[in-house]
């Protein structure tokens, strides 16, 4: 354990910082990007923290192979975000959290403004919302996400034949099993 305490000590503080972003980016609308959503966002699904476990309690894993897992999990890990990302933005929208890299997109691509979002923010009406929600469905915004969910997968596979005491092949078997209970499980989270 005392060999992956420092990492699981620096992993659990991304946590924190991801949970400070998305209250700075609430807060300050200006503030929020795609790119440092993905960046910092992506931590709160903890996939790191729970690899770190894993490894602790696998004595045949070769340490060697560290720097090429942790590949693998930062693209698993955006899989995870853009998974939850695609099924929850409708209704954080609603309650006007605006920390999706859904609505992120579609701020960067003009679909919607800082000043409607901030009216919604102000005055959270229903209709308001859907309204919003509306416009970004029809501009494709979630295919942009599906795309790179594919494209992450893709890369992360890359690695399967690299690493040999993790089975990657089975770890991102289960990534895309997370992606088909996300799917299922939209509007009911």
């Amino acid at each position: 354990m005392d060999e992956f305490a420092e990492i699981i000590r620096f992993d659990l503080k991304q946590v924190l910082n991801a949970i400070d972003y998305s209250y700075i980016a609430n807060q300050n609308l200006e503030f929020l990007t795609r790119s440092e959503l993905q960046n910092y966002d992506a931590h709160n699904m903890m996939l790191y923290g729970f690899a770190d476990i894993d490894l602790i309690y696998s004595p045949t894993f070769d340490r060697a192979e560290l720097s090429a897992f942790r590949r693998v999990i930062e693209r698993a890990q955006r899989m995870v975000r853009i998974g939850n990302w695609v099924t929850t933005w409708e209704r954080e929208l609603a309650e006007g959290d605006f920390t999706s890299g859904i609505v992120a997109y579609a701020l960067e691509h003009d679909v919607v403004s800082s000043e409607d979002l901030r009216a919604l923010q102000d005055d959270g009406d229903v209709d308001d919302a859907e309204a919003i929600a509306e416009t970004i469905r029809t501009h494709d915004v979630e295919e942009v996400f599906f795309r790179q969910w594919c494209d992450e997968l893709a890369v992360a596979r890359t690695h399967e034949s690299k690493i040999e005491s993790v089975n990657v092949s089975s770890y991102l078997n289960g990534i895309e099993t997370v992606m088909e209970y996300h799917l299922a499980s939209r509007g009911l989270k």
